[in-house]
């Protein structure tokens, strides 16, 4: 869990955002499915 949010850090926080989005979504597809 803690290599996640390093990770995260890492990362600009657009990449962040963008990376948020595609869970979301990937959550919703599998709730529709």
């Amino acid at each position: 869990m803690t290599r996640m949010l390093n990770k995260r850090k890492a990362m600009s926080p657009s990449q962040v955002e963008e990376q948020q989005e595609n869970y979301a979504k990937r959550k919703i597809n599998k709730l529709h499915s």
